[in-house]
């Protein structure tokens, strides 16, 4: 991670820094351009390490936002290490939210919110039916995948 901080450093990207091993980065740019920086940032890690990898941009007014939208979070009956958060690269495709059918996975529950999906692993993430590959080709979108405390660390970073 460290390497990935002196990278990204050498694209312009300032107090850049990283949270775990997650490939979760907080950094500050003069560019507002999420998209653009999620292509630079993309390009910089094709280039330098050969390998493709989805990457996003969100703001702290986002995270923020996802957060707070999170049905699971305004109930007593979830588990708060039980709640994840998917960010998907585009909006899915009405036809492929609806053809996901998360009823089946009960009780799992999993719930689309514009570019954001909201999952709740009942039985925990190591023995759900759902999960970021599922949801990706379900969705036909490009997805990543954060829990609740990653969210808030990440929040708490940009603060």
């Amino acid at each position: 991670m460290a390497e990935l901080r002196e990278q990204l450093a050498e694209i312009d990207l300032v107090n850049v820094q990283t949270y775990i091993q997650s490939g979760n980065v907080v950094f500050e740019s003069e560019s507002e351009d999420a998209n653009a920086l999620a292509d630079l940032i993309h390009d910089m890690i094709r280039d330098r390490y050969g390998f493709e990898v989805p990457t996003m941009v969100k703001t702290k007014e986002e995270i923020a936002g996802i957060l707070e939208a999170c049905p699971y979070l305004k109930g007593e009956e979830f588990e708060e290490k039980k709640i994840y958060f998917t960010m998907l690269g585009a909006v899915p495709e009405k036809e492929n939210v609806e053809a996901m059918d998360v009823g089946k996975y009960a009780p799992e529950l999993a719930e689309v919110s514009g570019a954001n999906l909201y999952f709740y692993a009942a039985k925990g993430a190591g023995k759900a039916k759902m999960g970021n590959n599922f949801f990706e080709s379900k969705l036909k979108v490009s997805a990543t995948t954060r829990n609740l405390r990653t969210m808030r660390k990440m929040l708490d970073l940009l603060s």
